[in-house]
């Protein structure tokens, strides 16, 4: 899961990481092998989505028709600036269909079974990228929800006081995790711990039977590079001069 931690990078991040995933898978994989078969997601938000960096990576995905990439949209129409409306005013899923992907939409963020819902259907499109359009409002449950001040100004004491009684949450705690949170992310490291010891069985026995793929896999994830790569880097002797593709670089 990559997070959208800049504005715009989480987009381009997640859309590198799902190719080399089905680089890897295309590489490697053989029937009763898929050591590459995982879900890339990424959570973007409206300013993330403003970016020019997030057109050209979303178009690249489309184009590549990268099935295991799916973005959910937390489409909450407010940034820190204001309402969107100020400068955006486009349909994102329009924009991410006429780019070759799959949208969805979730009408409540709080409905946490139809977002699941909706990550499954994406998780079986396959050939298409999804965008999946959840409805949320900023900062829920705060005396400032739905403003760009739940975003940009520090909440206050009072203020997550006010927002812990409209949740129902212990006015009194601090960094508090209810017991059934934790028992469930617990059983999530468990889970996750069988998983990965059934996928290193899966890789040891792909090793077995395809040796030649095997070795080549070690060396891979071991970051080698393979024996006379310096022999396919290409060569440019007597190159011709080109023309600089970008006006501005012309010389007097």
């Amino acid at each position: 899961m990559v997070p959208g931690v800049a504005v715009g990078l989480a987009l381009g991040v997640a859309v590198g990481m799902a190719m080399g995933a089905a680089h890897l898978a295309a590489k490697f994989n053989k029937d009763g092998f898929p050591l590459i078969d995982h879900h890339v997601y990424a959570i973007v938000s409206d300013g993330d989505l403003m970016e020019g960096v997030a057109s050209e990576a979303a178009s690249l995905a489309g184009h590549l028709k990268l099935g295991k990439l799916i973005y959910l949209y937390d489409d909450n129409q407010v940034t820190i600036e204001g309402f969107t409306s100020l400068a955006f005013s486009e349909s994102v899923p329009k924009r991410f269909e006429a780019y070759g992907w799959r949208t969805l939409t979730v009408a409540d963020g709080n409905d946490l079974e139809a977002i699941e819902s909706a990550i499954r259907e994406a998780q079986s499109v396959g050939t298409k990228p999804t965008l999946i359009s959840v409805k949320t409002i900023i900062g829920y449950g705060m005396p400032t929800a739905g403003t760009r001040k739940a975003h940009s100004d520090a909440p206050g004491e009072e203020a997550v006081r006010e927002t812990k009684r409209h949740l129902g949450w212990p006015e009194d705690k601090q960094f508090y995790i209810p017991n059934e949170a934790l028992d469930h992310f617990r059983k999530a490291v468990e889970r996750g711990a069988q998983q990965e010891t059934e996928w290193h069985a899966l890789v040891e026995k792909y090793g077995k039977k395809h040796e030649e793929s095997g070795r080549l896999w070690n060396s891979t994830m071991n970051g080698e590079l393979p024996a006379g790569w310096e022999d396919h880097l290409p060569t440019f002797e007597n190159a011709k001069p080109m023309a600089c593709p970008i006006s501005c670089c012309a010389t007097e």
